[in-house]
C-alpha cells in the first residue's frame, strides 16, 4: 500500500498515520503491529504549494476528464498525477486508486477546471 503526499512532508503523514492506526489497534483491540516500515509514503507532488495547480497535474485532470472522472486541483488532481508518474517507475500487478472526496474544490475551481478540461 502507498499513499501520495500533496501536503506537509512524508515524515508529517508516517508520524500521523502511525499514531491513527495505534488508536485503532488499541480501540478495536487487533492483535497486530505497525510501525512506520510499514507506512510506504511518495513525497513530491505539493508543487508549489497547496491549492496552486501545476502543469503535469492539469494535464493529468484533463486526461482524466475524458474518461468522465474529475479530479480537483488541491488533492486528487496531484495525488492521481504523483501515481502516474509512481506506476512509470515501478512495476506493479494491481493498482487501485481511492478518491476520498475533493467535491467541494471542484466547484472553488469551476472556472480553472472548465478551462482546462473545455
Amino acid at each position: 500500500l502507498k499513499g501520495v503526499i500533496v501536503a506537509d512532508t512524508v515524515e508529517y503523514f508516517k508520524d500521523k498515520i502511525l499514531s491513527i492506526c495505534e488508536r485503532a489497534i488499541d480501540r478495536f483491540k487487533i492483535s497486530i503491529e505497525v510501525n512506520q516500515r510499514d507506512i510506504s509514503l511518495i513525497g513530491g507532488f505539493v508543487g508549489q504549494g497547496y491549492g496552486i495547480p501545476y502543469p503535469g497535474e492539469l494535464n493529468t485532470i484533463k486526461r482524466v476528464a475524458k474518461l468522465g472522472v474529475i479530479l480537483e486541483p488541491v488533492y486528487t488532481g496531484k495525488t492521481f498525477y504523483g501515481m502516474l508518474r509512481n506506476l512509470r517507475n515501478k512495476r506493479y500487478k494491481k493498482v487501485i486508486f481511492i478518491h476520498t472526496g475533493g467535491v467541494f474544490s471542484i466547484f472553488a475551481f469551476n472556472k480553472d477546471l472548465t478551462k482546462v478540461i473545455s
